[in-house]
Formats: structure tokens, C-alpha cells, sequence
């Protein structure tokens, strides 16, 4: 079984985090009988070479696309990824195109969660040079529609009247050259959410909280704060109340089908004014660092009895085993016995 995975200079930007992440699932592979290679690449010709050259059985993309841009993820009038691994008829782990780019892209992911009921908070999309349209619901929080790792978040992104508004929407276009979206400021509690799994699935919610001196006026998990946040001790993560687990895991789950995650993801949620969690983000392609992202953070939480080097090994091969399984290819014995599903 040969299963490539694919990176390159945007890796950290756009997915699961640097080479040295990837190197550590490459890693996580080689113990269970799979053949695997990481695909570094800045450009649609290169891949598309070295896809030429391996053939592989599985791959497994960290970006969504191909791009110059390694600050922000910016403009999606590029070729997909997963394109390529259609047209050359790779079966691949995660979402299809039309999945991906509604979780990249913050107000079709709201609309289609919306028409499913689930709980969002209200939002509005501005283009640029169009009129803002009237707002009363005070404070709102504004960001990029298209970009990841709280990008373009600060404290200062909450504001509470139209001129602030009309001013913070500028400069989202501005800077990100791209749309900004516009949603309900959610004061409460803030819980992330990981899940693995087709049809049965683990769901792992864990509560985020911040350290006392970096939450600011609004406790915003905002890009500085969650860059190195669990490595220098900025953020806290732990199992929220059962009531909690039980809640937000159905939303998840809910979630999921609404948004047809395949294999893996991970999601915000928030409580509102009223107490109620409303999602307000959904990860196509979370970060996998085995010491600092949150979805490895989660599976350590939750099988505190074995050890954390194993555990991320259950983690990679559960989400691969469960691609495999979606795609009707055989699971390698030795992998099978690490996964926890």
C-alpha cells in the first residue's frame, strides 16, 4: 500500500502544519505496513510530475491548492488539489472539492449549515465596493471569508457601532483582498471540536480557555494567541462538563452530515448571549502537529492510559484506516490494530 503525502511552502498556511508535521505522520504510516512519501511541491507541474512518477494508492493533500502565498491563504482561482487527484484517479483522505471549498469559504459553509438547522450565529458577507447593509445587533466580529488559524483576527475585530464597523470592513478587503464576513459576537465559552470517522465516529470536545493576561477585552483566540499558544502556555485546553460533551458532540455530528466531512475535521463553537453553542467554523484541513495542534491535543485528553506517541499513531491511522475503508481499499493488519475505530 503506497499513500503520498502531499505539502509544500504553503503547508503551515493552509493545512495540517509544516514539513516537520508531515515528516511525523509519514512516520506514524511507516509502522503499519505503509509505503509512504511526502510529495513536496511550490507548483501544479511539479505535482502533477511527481504523481506521475510514484503512482500511488491513497494520497493525502495538506493544501487545498497551489499558490506563491505563504502568509495568508488569499485567493481559490487556482487548481485544486484533489482536481488533480481526480483527473489522475487517486482516491484521497478528506473532503471532496465542492466540501473543502465550502469549509474555506465562511458564509457558503454558514449558509449550508444554516439550511440544515444548525445552530450559526447570524453573518452577513461585503464584497468590495458594495453598501453595507444595516446592522443593529451590536458588537459584531469581523474577519476574512476565506482564511484559517484566526487570520486576520484581533481584538480589535470586535466592534460595536457602524462607523467602527464600516472601517474594520475596509480593512479586511484590503489586506486579504478578499470579502470580509461579518458575524454576531459570541461572549461565551468557547469549545473546539474534533472528529473522525465515517458514519460512526469519534468526537473528541474540548473546552479552550485562555490565559487571564492574553484574553484582552473579548477572550478572542485571535492568530497571535493560538500561534505557539499551547507550546508557551497561552492556552489551556481540558474536557468541558458531560452536559457540554453531550451537546456539542451532536451538534458535530449534525454538523458533519450537513457539511459531508469525510474521514476528518474540526470545529468551533461558542456559546451566544443566551448560553446557547452555535458553530462558527469548520476546519477542512486541521492542523496534526503531535505537539501543538488541537486535534492531537484532543486524543491525548481522551486516552490519558497510553502513551502520547502512540496515541497520535492511533490518531494517524484511524484517519487513514477509515479513508481507505470510504475508498473500498484493504486496511494493513498492523494498521488495523491501531485504530481506534
Amino acid at each position: 500500500m503506497k499513500v503520498s503525502l502531499i505539502t509544500g511552502p504553503e503547508g503551515y498556511v493552509q493545512g495540517w502544519g509544516t514539513i516537520q508535521v508531515t515528516e511525523k505522520i509519514q512516520q506514524a504510516l511507516s509502522e503499519s505496513e505503509i509505503d509512504s512519501e511526502i510529495i513536496f511541491v511550490s507548483n501544479m507541474s511539479e505535482l502533477q510530475d511527481r504523481l506521475n512518477s510514484s503512482k500511488p494508492d491513497l494520497a493525502w493533500s495538506s493544501l487545498y491548492f497551489l499558490s506563491d502565498n505563504s502568509e495568508y491563504i488569499g485567493s481559490k482561482d487556482n487548481k485544486w488539489v484533489v482536481d488533480l487527484l481526480e483527473d489522475f484517479s487517486i482516491p484521497y483522505i478528506g473532503g471532496s472539492k465542492n466540501t473543502l471549498e465550502r469549509l474555506l469559504t465562511k458564509s457558503a459553509c454558514q449558509e449550508r449549515l444554516q439550511s440544515f438547522g444548525i445552530p450559526i450565529p447570524e453573518f452577513y458577507l461585503i464584497k468590495k465596493n458594495e453598501p453595507i447593509p444595516l446592522m443593529t445587533n451590536f458588537p459584531y466580529l469581523i474577519k476574512p471569508d476565506n482564511e484559517a488559524n484566526s487570520r486576520g483576527i484581533s481584538d480589535s475585530s470586535v466592534v460595536y457601532n457602524s462607523k467602527d464597523l464600516k472601517e474594520k470592513v475596509f480593512e479586511i478587503q484590503e489586506l486579504f483582498h478578499q470579502p470580509a464576513f461579518v458575524e454576531e459576537y459570541l461572549p461565551g465559552k468557547e469549545i473546539t471540536i474534533s472528529a473522525i470517522g465515517n458514519g460512526e465516529k469519534i468526537i473528541l470536545p474540548l473546552e479552550i480557555n485562555i490565559k487571564e493576561e492574553y484574553k484582552e477585552n473579548h477572550s478572542l483566540l485571535t492568530h497571535d494567541v493560538k500561534k505557539g499558544g499551547l507550546k508557551n502556555g497561552k492556552v489551556a485546553l481540558f474536557k468541558p462538563s458531560k452536559e457540554e460533551i453531550a451537546i456539542t458532540s451532536n451538534i458535530a455530528s449534525r454538523t458533519c452530515d450537513a457539511l459531508e466531512i469525510q474521514d476528518w475535521t474540526r470545529m468551533d463553537t461558542r456559546k451566544d448571549k443566551n448560553g446557547n453553542f452555535k458553530v462558527f467554523d469548520v476546519n477542512g484541513i486541521p492542523g496534526l502537529s503531535n505537539i501543538g495542534s488541537y486535534q492531537s491535543i484532543a486524543f491525548y485528553t481522551y486516552y490519558p492510559t497510553i502513551s502520547k506517541k502512540e496515541v497520535y499513531d492511533f490518531m494517524i491511522n484511524t484517519i487513514v484506516g477509515k479513508g481507505l475503508s470510504r475508498h473500498g481499499l484493504p486496511i494493513p493488519n498492523r494498521m488495523r490494530k491501531k485504530m481506534l475505530l
